[in-house]
């Protein structure tokens, strides 16, 4: 599924070690890092066979979730969820490289829980995706815990 396009747009982020920290942030049963990735990887794939601005859209979808709990006022529930994408989009600054159409579709990708209505259809498809990628990765990790306890 990675292909070196992929690798050649999202290069400076994962070879960075503060983004790779995310590793040790639990998510959906999970990682952050694993977590953006399948995001990233997902747009990259959706967004170029769309013919909208994949370089853009990767980047955004794999920097959307650039936080550390300890950065947060109020870490776990709904204070997180409203606060998050602005604190990635205050690290993605802080880091790389990014433009304000990147920041715009970062900084929604929690719609309708928190931000905007997503202005570009790159902001919509990180939207989207984000939300289905955190679907199946909660409903894995349930599934999971149920059939250890059920051992």
């Amino acid at each position: 599924m990675i292909d070196n396009d992929f690798l050649d747009i999202t290069k400076d982020i994962l070879e960075n070690k503060v983004f790779n920290m995310l590793s040790l942030e639990e998510h959906h049963g999970s990682n952050r890092l694993s977590h953006s990735l399948k995001v990233a990887q997902e747009v990259y794939l959706d967004a170029k066979e769309k013919e909208l601005d994949y370089v853009r859209a990767t980047r955004a979808a794999l920097l959307h979730d650039f936080f550390f709990r300890f950065e947060l006022n109020s870490p776990y529930g709904k204070g997180e969820l409203k606060e998050h994408p602005k604190v990635a989009v205050l690290n993605a600054i802080k880091y790389f490289d990014i433009d304000e159409k990147t920041q715009e579709m970062m900084i929604n990708h929690m719609y309708p829980l928190a931000g905007t209505l997503p202005k570009s259809s790159e902001a919509k498809l990180i939207c989207l995706v984000d939300k289905k990628v955190s679907i199946e990765e909660f409903l894995k990790y349930k599934a999971f815990k149920r059939s250890v306890k059920a051992r």
